[in-house]
Parts: C-alpha cells; structure tokens; sequence
C-alpha cells in the first residue's frame, strides 16, 4: 500500500495533499525506510538574484504525527543535514512547539541551525520556544539559543561602504550613506518580540548569565556600527556614539521600541536591574564588566544602576564617578544619568558620601566667579544672565541634600528665581527624542507683524534671517517661510484695504529684498480675484508685470553668474518661493468660468502672457530638467506652462464673444516659432503644444491648418515625437481633427521605431496609436483590410514584435468591459469583425487576452460564448505551444459563471475545454478562481441534460489529475 501510494504522488500538488492529510504514525516507519525524511529541499537561486525557498511536503507529515511518535520524529529531524532552507527551519521549530519542553530541548542542535538562517518569518516561534523552554526549566537549551537570536550581523555593505569613505574628507566630513547598520536576524517587530517576551522571562530566572549575554551582544553591535579606524581614536569613538543619554528610559518613548537597537538596550538594562534584585554575588562581576567596556551606554547604564542601588557596595563606584567629574565648572551640563546618580546617592547617604572637603572643592568649582566670564566667552552672543543662573542651578540642584553654608544660599537664591519654570530631569538631556509633527511658526505673529509701522516691517521682512528651532518647543521651526505667510496675511487684511498703507508698498516695492514675500502678495491679490473682487484688479495686473519684468532680469543674470539657489537667497527660480510662478497661477485664474475677470483687461492680460511665454526660464533654458516625462516637465516650467494658460485666454475670450478672433494667442505662438528668437521652443514646450493643438485647432482652425507644421515639424525628430507623443496621450479622438493630421499618423507608422526608443512618455507611444486607430476604425474612417486601412497598416508594421497585438486586444476587453448599457448595432458589428480578422490572424498570444471580453455585457452572452469555444479549440489544436502563458484561458471563468443561468450547456463545455488545455499543457501551478470553477461544476453536474453533465465530469476529472483536490467535494 505503501509503494502504491508513493507511486500515484509524484507531481508536487499531489505530494503536498497526501502528506499535508496523511495523521497516521504507523506510516512513519516505512515511509522512513524509503528515504522520504532525508533530503530536504534546498534554495533555489534564480537569474534575476531572486532566491525560492520551495516547501517540503513530506515533513508535513511528520508536523501531523510528533505528538504521537515523537521519539521517531526526534530522531529524524536530528538526522537531517545542515539547513539553508528557512521553510523547513519553520517546520522544524513548529514541531518543537507540539513537545513537551524537556523533548524539544532535544532538537536543540538543530534549532540552533535554524537559528543561524536568516528567517523573516518565525521571530515570534522563538519567542514561544523560549517561553516553554523556560517555564519547563530547559534553561540551558534557552541560554544557548538566547545568545544566537540577539546578536547582530555586520552590515552587509560594510566593504563598499569603506570604499566610499575613502573618497571624503573624514576631518570634514563623514557620509550618512558610508555609516555601517548592523542588524538582527528578524525584523524590528519580531525581534521585540523575542526580546519581551523570550529574553526577559529568562533573564528572572537567570539574570547573571542573561545580562552577559545582552552586555556582549549590545558591545558587538556597536562595534558594528563603526569603522575600524573610528574605534582607535577617542573623538571618532564619541562622534559616532549610536546611543543618547535617552536610551535607557524607554518608558517614555515607547515608539522606539520597534527599533531593534533600543530593544536589546533595554533588555541589557532589565537583565542587569535583575541582577541587583535576585542575584547580589554577581554584582561585583557584573560592574567588572560593564567597566570594561568604553561605550557612553554602558556607563550611562552604570549610573542608571547605582541610581536605583545606592548601598555601602555601590558606594566607592559612585564616589569614583563623582570625584572624577571635570566638568563642574558648567563647560558641559550633567549628563541625564549622572545627575539622577547624584540626587539619589545624596538623599540616601547624606554627608557620609562626600567628605565636607570634597564638598567644597565641587560647590567651589560650580560657584566660582569665573564661571559667568567662562560662560560668557564659550557662549558669545548667546549669552543671557538668566540663561548662566538656569546652569547654575541644574549644576548645584543634585547635590541639594548635601549643600550648606552660602552654597544653599545661593541655591535657594535660584531656585526662588526659577519656581515658576519648574526644573526638572528633562533639563539635563543634551539629546532629547520627540515624536510628531514639525510645525512653522513666524518669529513674529500676525497681529504683531499689523501693528508694525510700514516702514519698520520692511526692514524686518528684509533683515530677519534667524532661521531656528524653539528651545522650549523644538518641534517648531521659526523660518522665513512662516513669517512670508504671516507677512502675507497682513498685506491682505489690513494693508490692501488701507490705500495709504497699500501705496506705501506698491511705492516701495523694489525695496522687499526676498522674492518669497512678493510671492505672498501676488498670492494675496490673488484671493481678492479668486473672490471675484475686480476693484483693483488694474493695480494688481500693474504689479504682476513690475514682477515679471523685474524677475526675469535677475532671473538672466544669476543664470549667467552660474549661482546656485538656496532657501534664503534673494532670488528663488522654485515654484514655492519664485513670484513669477504666483503671477502665473493669478492670470490663469482670471480665465475660469467661476472667476470670469472682465473682458476690459484683454489687453493687460495679453501683455502679460507674452511676457510669461517668451521670458528666460531656468529649467528649459539651462536644460535643468528634472522630469522623464515631458509632459510634466512642461507643467513644472514657468513659460511652458504659460503657453497653456494662452489657450484658455482666447477661451476667455471667445465666452465673452463666440465669433470673436484671437490674434493675441496666434501672434504670441507665432513669435515662439520664429527661428530668430532668443529662446527657441524647447521638448516640453512642444509637448505642451502638441498637447493643446486640437484647443487651438478649435480657436482658430485656418491659422492652425496653416502652421502645421511649426506644431510637429517632421524635418526634426525629437520636436515632432514630443509634440505628436503628447498630442496622442492627451487628446481624445476627434474626426476633423484626425482627418486633418491623418499624414501625421501615416508618419507616425513609418517611424514606430523612433517612438519605440522613447522613453518621455508614461504608456508606450505605439500602444496609444494602436487604440487611437481602433477607435477610428470603430467609427468607419476606414476599413480593415484595405489599402487605405490605417488599422491594418499598423499590424503590419508591428509584425515583428506583436507585443503591440496582445496590448491593443486587452485594451478593448477593457473597452468593453467598462461600457455602460446598450451599444449601438454598427459598433458591435465592428467590434465582431475585428475579433474575426484577428481569429483568421491565427495568433495566440493576442487570442489570450479575448477572455478579458467574457465579461463585456454590452456583447450578446450566445456570441461571447460561441467565440470563447472557437478560441478554446484554436489554442487546443497545438499552437499553444508558441505562447508564453495558456493559463490565461481561466480569465474567463467569472464571465462564464456569470451566463451560467441562462446558458449553462456551454458555458460547461467551455470550462471543460479549458481543463482539457490545462492538462494537456501541464498548467499545474495556474491560478483558477476557486469559487467560479465550483458553481459552474455544481450547475453541470446538477444538469438534467447528460451531455452537460459528461463536460462538468470531464472537467471534474482534469482538475482533480492536475492535484486540485480542492474541487473534490464542491460543498466545501
């Protein structure tokens, strides 16, 4: 029974089912005897650097029955080669999870095997492990694998990393891309895991052996961190410390818990905490230890430790550390640690710990009267007299149970200075964590800012540059931009409505140094159009082109100088800060329907728009383009995207009167074509305005027919693919305008090549000509197969890659699919022709994509149905072989199952047909939409009629031969 069962498993679906549902312990003997438990399956590495880790059916078998015969499956998971595959890793640790503590431990060896597999799925398996293997006193077994699963790896890029450092000044400066990430074996939510729930339960049984653990895993893995060079010399060391004098208070920032780094801190913490508690004859060993180390962290934890343990054994080390201490002279602040060693080490031992000599010489070197000169000098402008007192007293304020004498005098002195701002440990950290939001705020608030006589508030937009972040709140950034807002808001609340005030500026305009504020008060005049108050739209439009002619001028000459922008330059060319950019969205905003400026200022606007059309623009002019698409490159440039606001000027214009000319757009268009000009049209203004061309073809349809060919000028191939390439992605088919640029398509066709190799547009160009000529056959421009089809021209033209044939037919599926209601009888016939013409065609790959049409209602359910069988025999009649994937065929099914009801005869015996493609294919691993597959089986064998019930068996029959053993029983 054996052999016959073994015989009839041979495909892997087939092996994976019987072992997955074989519980029978009897089997094991014999199944071993036959080498089914000896060779697991190993990596599978692919060409593209992917790795396949496959599965290994027959250990499912063991998974089922380790309960049962765990003596024999003990035996023959230790009996297996080393592991490099990490799903049999996860097999092995599932069955060590089904033992009883004392029979997993058994299979230690090979669960530290396991453990040495970098595995990003099983961190929590561990953590179960460790919590068994504790609570059932398997603590050696736990120790060992605790000391593998913490530990770090180097970083893995660590070689090309030293290459790259090499390369700068180290003195200057080091790389944040050349600094080494050591990291665990699991992710930052497992490793937690492991570390909460495995590593700390063990650490309250063994805390010595535990925290040694933790205190060399943590040592190693800052020694990761840092290159060879960095760790002989004390600054390096120092420079490139990982931890803050915040890394041991975690309650505080829980968010960093998913940090791997901070996980094993703080578990290093709570392991040498529970050494104090439960095992005082290893403190000696342990503070040894942690002294040994020259990490910040470790003495940071020193501190934390005797912090929580002052005692008569702890004693003599904080005295050490106390009297060692060079910096009470206020050169540095206490670090966060020490001070709270202090206060604590003081209150408990009172004047026993220091000595009054000692005590003198510290309050002495706090107190002394060189300190506020030293102060002065180290902090230069910064220095404040309340600023040295606050020092002073977070200097004295640990020692305060200690103090006597004109020393707590002096304290209390200070302290009554700062009640109210209630000092607290927080003052002490030189590096703080928060979490949230950075927020902006102007160093002066609006209300302020409107008080400000005129003349003061422009030397202080002219002269603030004291970008900072707040010392009491220091997720606030004080900046510019933040003060550009507030200065913005005041010009429109209370400086436009004030004629004497708003004069006062438009007078002195060209004192405002930063561009950025004459940005806001474009943006502000720019609300007043947007609310359809045109009372001084004259002065606005006066300012606007002050902006542009004063801009574009330094705009050339800071291109000239080769100068490079920066956030508090005077000139800014980013669209954030840059007020030609403000003038640009202003004008265009003149031209909305809901806006709908008066037609009185045609002539300004005009004026204006030539500027913006024609001017010097960095980005197009330097070739500083930053877009792969030209499209969006012309979006994001100030005189390509004018040339679409030109567009909806003589829309404007024609609202206002339909039958009226727009000689201010042509003449505008025809300068940029003039081949004399300054700036000729660059790739993404002629993206721009092949984009627009059937608009302008609408506005003024003689002067577009006449300038053809400045819009797509044949004689030069990247303009003409920009302008064609944009004008096929953004128009929508429009029968005059395509029979007046049908050459441009014939064109097109004898140049696919060219627009094969582009790589400016987000679709491929050939694709989109494609369904641009479909459509258009679809409307009777043409027919298929003759001469003059352009269609037709077009699958001859792509006969050598045929990629464009299997693309265009899965578009129209989607056409079909999408359309709502009834369609039109001649669209249908058309549609019907083509998918004859591409039948006769014989070409698998495209007929693949036909069953994307199962589900297109607008088509009759008898014709879909009838195609789907003669695409199913087509590809059953052993052409199949020239595809590269005939799984396709069970796209259809959700449209099959969706005719069922009304014809269920064939829709059977087209899934029978699909079946018998996959078998005679060997489509093993195909994706079949299980509940899809089941209702049709179910409605063919619940069928009265025998020849339907004979498909639905047949079908039944191949899936179950292709191991689907899931439609099986269809009730499941």
């Amino acid at each position: 029974m054996v052999e016959k069962s073994l015989s009839l498993v041979r495909k892997e679906t087939d092996r994976w089912f019987f072992f997955s549902r074989l519980k029978n312990p009897l089997w094991i003997q014999p199944l071993a005897e036959r080498v089914c438990f000896q060779s697991p399956p190993k990596a599978i590495h692919l060409p593209d650097n992917s790795v396949l880790y496959p599965f290994w059916p027959e250990f499912q078998y063991l998974k089922n029955v380790c309960v049962d015969a765990s003596e024999k499956v003990i035996e023959l998971v230790l009996q297996l080669p080393k592991m490099e595959n990490p799903t049999v890793c996860d097999d092995i640790l599932d069955i060590a999870l089904q033992l009883s503590g004392e029979q997993s431990a058994r299979l230690k060896s090979k669960i530290l095997e396991c453990a040495d597999v970098k595995i990003e799925f099983s961190g929590h398996k561990y953590s179960d492990l460790l919590i068994r293997w504790t609570a059932e006193n398997q603590i050696s077994a736990a120790l060992e694998l605790s000391k593998t699963l913490v530990r770090f790896d180097p970083d893995p890029q660590a070689k090309e990393k030293k290459e790259s450092r090499k390369k700068r000044v180290r003195s200057i400066e080091i790389s944040l891309s050349s600094l080494l990430t050591p990291s665990p074996r699991f992710d930052g939510w497992e490793y937690r895991e492991i570390m909460n729930k495995g590593v700390r339960p063990l650490a309250e049984k063994e805390p010595w052996t535990v925290a040694r653990i933790l205190i060399d895993a943590t040592a190693s893995m800052i020694r990761m961190t840092m290159h060879p060079e960095d760790m002989d010399e004390t600054e390096g060391t120092k420079r490139y410390e990982i931890f803050s004098d915040r890394a041991l208070d975690g309650a505080d920032y829980t968010y960093m818990d998913s940090d791997s780094k901070w996980c094993l801190v703080q578990a290093m913490k709570f392991g040498c905490e529970k050494v104090f508690e439960k095992s005082p004859g290893f403190i000696d060993l342990l503070n040894k230890r942690l002294c040994k180390q020259r990490w910040k962290v470790f003495r940071y934890l020193r501190e934390h430790l005797y912090m929580l343990y002052p005692n008569e054994q702890t004693k003599p080390w904080i005295r050490e550390l106390i009297l060692s201490y060079k910096n009470y002279d206020g050169k540095y602040p206490y670090p966060y640690h020490f001070q709270k060693m202090i206060r604590s080490a003081c209150e408990h031992f009172g004047a026993g710990l220091l000595s009054e000599e000692e005590r003198k010489r510290i309050f002495e070197a706090i107190c002394n009267s060189r300190s506020q000169k030293n102060a002065r000098k180290r902090m230069g402008e910064r220095f404040t007299e309340e600023r040295f007192k606050k020092d002073q007293l977070l200097l004295l304020r640990p020692f305060t149970s200690m103090l006597f004498g004109e020393y707590l005098s002096y304290f209390q002195e200070l302290e009554d200075e700062f009640e109210e701002k209630k000092i607290s440990d927080k003052d002490y950290l030189r590096f703080r964590l928060y979490g949230g939001k950075v927020k902006q705020r102007s160093p002066k608030p609006q209300e302020e800012l409107a008080k400000m006589a005129d003349e003061d508030l422009l030397v202080f937009i002219n002269e603030w540059n004291d970008n900072h972040y707040d010392e009491k709140e220091p997720l606030v950034d004080i900046n510019i931009e933040a003060l550009a807002r507030e200065f913005g808001s005041v010009f429109k609340k209370f400086i436009m409505p004030n004629l004497e005030r708003l004069k006062f500026w438009m007078e002195n305009r060209e004192q405002i140094r930063r561009p950025i504020y004459v940005r806001n008060m474009v943006d502000a005049m720019h609300e007043q159009v947007k609310s359809k108050n045109f009372d001084k739209l004259d002065k606005w439009l006066s300012f606007c082109e002050w902006v542009l002619s004063c801009y574009d001028q330094s705009v050339k000459k800071v291109a000239k100088d080769g100068q490079k922008y920066k956030r508090s330059d005077e000139l800014e060319e980013d669209m954030e800060y840059n007020p030609r950019w403000a003038v640009g969205d202003f004008i265009e905003t003149c031209f909305k329907k809901e806006v709908d400026a008066p037609i009185s200022h045609r002539k300004s606007l005009a004026r204006l728009l030539e500027m913006l059309c024609t001017q010097f623009d960095w980005g197009l002019d330097q070739g500083k383009l930053l877009h792969s698409n030209l499209m969006d490159e012309a979006i994001d440039n100030i005189r390509s995207s004018g040339l679409k606001t030109l567009v909806k000027f003589g829309f404007w214009i024609q609202r206002h009167d339909e039958k009226a000319k727009v000689p201010e757009v042509t003449s505008i268009l025809e300068r940029r074509f003039d081949l004399a000009m300054e700036r000729p049209l660059t790739l993404p203004e002629y993206a721009m305005l092949g984009a627009e061309y059937p608009r302008i073809y609408f506005l003024d349809q003689t002067w577009a027919e006449e300038h053809k060919l400045n819009f797509f000028p044949k004689d030069k191939r990247k303009e003409w693919l920009s302008a064609f390439g944009s004008f096929l992605h953004w128009h929508q088919p429009y029968l005059p305008v395509f029979e007046f640029l049908r050459e441009e398509f014939v064109f097109a066709l004898e140049n696919l090549k060219d627009m094969e190799k582009d790589n400016s547009a987000r679709q491929s160009l050939i694709d989109v000509i494609g369904q641009k000529l479909f459509t258009y056959y679809l409307w009777g421009v043409y027919p298929l197969s003759e001469e003059e089809s352009l269609i037709a021209r077009y699958y001859q033209e792509t006969e050598t890659t045929k990629e464009q044939w299997k693309s265009l037919f899965t578009w129209i599926g989607f056409v079909l699919q999408n359309h709502d209601g009834n369609m039109e009888k001649k669209l249908l016939d058309r549609f019907k022709e083509f998918f004859e013409w591409r039948l006769n065609a014989r070409k698998i790959a495209e007929l693949e994509e036909f069953f994307l049409w199962m589900e297109a209602e607008c088509l009759e359910a008898e014709w879909r149905l009838d195609a789907c069988s003669r695409v199913l025999d087509f590809i059953d009649s052993g052409e199949v072989k020239d595809s590269d994937d005939s799984g396709r065929v069970f796209k259809a099914l959700r449209g099959l199952r969706g005719m069922l009801g009304r014809q269920t005869t064939k829709v059977v015996e087209c899934f029978a047909k699909m079946t018998d493609i996959a078998i005679k294919n060997n489509l093993t691993y195909i994706y079949i939409p299980s509940d899809d597959a089941k209702a049709i089986l179910k409605a063919g064998l619940g069928s009265k009629d025998e020849i339907v019930i004979e498909n639905a068996k047949r079908a039944q029959k191949n899936l179950l031969e292709m191991g689907r053993f899931e439609f099986l029983n269809l009730d499941e």
